[in-house]
C-alpha cells in the first residue's frame, strides 16, 4: 500500500454554485489556504504489464468537508471519468496505456465555503507502485493552480449558443479542467470542446445550472490551434422560453453582465489549468463567409458594391408601396442600371424591354362569365336577405343548444352507469367480505375442534398407558397395591 498526503482547498464560487477543488496524490505537505485550486494528476505510464487492480481510500480529517469530497479516476488516453461517490473505490482493473491515469479528489461546496485542510490517500494495488518491479513511473504531481474566469450574458439566437471561443495555451502539454455556471438554475446547457484544427469533438458535458469537464485530454498538435470551447442551451432536456428563442444568427457580444431589468440569462466559465491560457472570440465562421465573399468579387469585381445597391433599393421600393416614404421619380430600370451597374445592364436594353412588356398579351383573371349585367338590390331585398340571415343563425343557435342538451344528457347517463357500476361493485366486494370473514370463521372453528381431539388424545393415550402398565403386574401386587396391611398380621 502507497500513501501520500497531500492539500486541498475549497472555495465558494457563488451563493448557489458549487466550488470544486481539485487535488491528487503527492507526498506529505501542509495545506496552504492561499491556493485557490489545488488539482494534481497521478500518471502511471506502465511498462510489462497488461492490467492491475487498484483501490483508492481517501481519509480527511475535516468532518465538515468530508461530506462533499468525491474522487474522480480519469484514462489519460480516452479521457473517461468515473466518479465515485464515496471517498473509496472498489478495486478497479487499470490496463496499460500510455498517457496514464488522473486520480482527482473534488469537493462540491453548494452553499459552503470550506476551510484548508490536509488529506491522506492510500492505494490498495495488486503490483507494486515502486521498486524495481513497479507497474507505473511513480506518482506525480502536476499542481494546477491557475484560474481563470470568463463571464458573459446570453444572446437570443437560432443555435441557442452561449458562446463559441477558442482557448489557447503556450504549453502544448498542460491541464486543463472546465466549469460552467449559469445564474439561472432551471436552465440546461451543453459544454463542448473541439480540436480547433480538425474540429473533431473531444469531449462535452450536459446537465442543469452547472457542468463540469474535471480533465481534458488535450490532443496531439492542439497547442498551435487550441481548443474551441461552445456551450449551447439543451433544449432536448427543457422547453426553451420564448423570450431566449431567436431566428437570427449568433453574433458576438462583449457585454459581461446582462443590463438591468433584463431577463437574458449570465454564464461564468472558471478555467483551472497548469499554464496560463486566453479565451478569444472563434471568427472561423466568418473567415470562411468573407473568404466566399471575396471569391466572389475576385470572379466579379464590384459585385459586392452592386449587391448593397439592389439591397438599398429594395428598401426603398418597399418603403413607397408601404407609403412610409417618398418614392424617387426616376425610372425603375434607370434605377436598376444604376444598381448593377451599366457592366451587366445596358440602360437602352432595359428601356426596350420596359417598352415591350405592354404588348403582351393579358392574362385572364375571370374563369367564368356572368349571365347578365349586375343588378342592385333594393331595401326590400335586402330585408329579405338579412331576414334570412338571422332565421339562419336562430337555427343554428337551436341546433348548437340542441347538441349541447345532448352532450349533457350522454354525460348525466355516463355518472347514472357509473354510479350503478360503483354500487354493483360496493355489493360484490361486501359480498365478497362477508364470504371470506365466514370462512376465515370456519377455519377458526375447524382448528378449534382440531385442537381439542388431539387434547382429548392426548389424555386418553395417559390413560391407556397407565392401564397397560396395571395390567402388566404380577397378580399379587395388582391386589396388595394401594391397600395397608390388617392391623396385627405381618405384611
Amino acid at each position: 500500500a502507497a500513501s501520500a498526503e497531500g492539500e486541498e482547498k475549497a472555495a465558494e464560487e457563488g451563493e448557489a454554485q458549487p466550488a470544486d477543488v481539485e487535488a491528487a496524490a503527492s507526498a506529505e505537505g501542509e495545506a496552504d489556504p492561499a491556493m485557490a485550486e489545488d488539482a494534481a494528476a497521478a500518471e502511471s505510464p506502465p511498462s510489462t504489464f497488461r492490467e492491475f487492480l487498484i483501490r483508492l481510500q481517501v481519509e480527511v480529517p475535516d468532518s465538515d468537508a468530508a461530506p462533499f469530497m468525491r474522487i474522480v479516476t480519469i484514462d489519460n488516453d480516452t479521457g473517461v471519468e468515473t466518479v465515485h461517490p464515496l471517498l473509496e473505490t472498489a478495486y478497479m482493473p487499470w490496463a496499460k496505456n500510455e498517457k496514464g491515469y488522473t486520480v482527482m479528489l473534488v469537493a462540491y461546496t453548494p452553499r459552503y465555503e470550506l476551510a484548508a485542510g490536509s488529506w491522506k490517500m492510500t492505494a490498495l494495488t495488486s503490483l507494486p507502485l515502486e521498486g524495481e518491479e513497479a507497474v507505473a513511473a511513480g506518482i506525480e504531481e502536476v499542481p494546477c493552480g491557475t484560474t481563470t474566469q470568463f463571464s458573459g450574458v446570453y444572446t437570443p439566437n437560432k443555435y441557442r449558443r452561449l458562446f463559441r471561443d477558442v482557448l489557447v495555451s503556450e504549453d502544448a502539454t498542460y491541464k486543463l479542467a472546465l466549469r460552467l455556471a449559469l445564474v439561472d438554475p432551471s436552465l440546461y446547457v451543453r459544454l463542448e470542446v473541439f480540436d480547433a484544427k480538425s474540429l473533431e469533438l473531444v469531449c462535452s458535458v450536459r446537465g442543469r445550472k452547472a457542468v463540469t469537464l474535471h480533465s481534458i485530454v488535450i490532443p496531439s498538435g492542439a497547442g498551435e490551434e487550441g481548443l474551441i470551447v461552445e456551450a449551447t442551451l439543451d433544449n432536448e432536456f427543457m422547453e426553451m422560453p420564448a423570450a431566449l428563442v431567436s431566428r437570427y444568427p449568433y453574433y458576438f457580444s462583449e457585454m459581461t453582465e446582462p443590463p438591468e431589468g433584463s431577463e437574458m440569462p449570465g454564464w461564468t466559465m472558471t478555467v483551472v489549468s497548469s499554464v496560463d491560457v486566453t479565451l478569444t472570440h472563434d471568427v472561423a465562421q466568418e473567415a470562411a463567409f468573407a473568404k466566399v465573399s471575396g471569391a466572389w468579387e475576385e470572379e466579379k469585381l464590384g459585385r459586392a458594391e452592386r449587391a448593397a445597391g439592389l439591397r438599398a433599393l429594395y428598401l426603398a421600393e418597399a418603403a413607397k408601396a408601404e407609403g412610409g416614404a417618398e418614392g424617387d421619380d426616376t425610372p425603375l430600370e434607370k434605377r436598376r442600371a444604376d444598381a448593377l451597374g451599366a457592366d451587366m445592364v445596358e440602360p437602352e436594353l432595359e428601356a426596350t424591354r420596359v417598352a415591350r412588356r405592354p404588348e403582351l398579351p393579358a392574362v385572364k383573371e375571370a374563369t367564368a362569365e356572368a349571365s347578365g349585367p349586375p343588378e342592385l338590390m333594393d331595401e326590400a331585398a335586402l330585408s329579405a336577405r338579412a331576414d334570412a340571415h338571422l332565421e339562419e343563425m336562430v337555427a343554428s343557435k337551436e341546433n348548437l343548444e340542441g347538441v349541447d342538451n345532448g352532450v349533457a344528457a350522454y354525460h348525466e347517463s355516463l355518472k347514472g352507469q357509473f354510479a350503478d357500476q360503483a354500487s354493483k361493485m360496493g355489493d360484490l366486494r361486501s359480498k365478497a367480505v362477508a364470504d371470506y370473514t365466514a370462512v376465515m370463521l370456519r377455519r377458526a372453528q375447524y382448528r378449534q375442534s382440531c385442537e381439542d381431539k388431539i387434547e382429548a388424545l392426548t389424555f386418553l393415550k395417559e390413560k391407556g398407558e397407565e392401564a397397560v402398565e396395571i395390567s402388566n403386574q404380577p397378580e399379587g401386587e395388582k391386589g396388595a397395591k394401594g391397600k395397608k396391611p390388617a392391623k396385627g398380621k405381618k405384611k
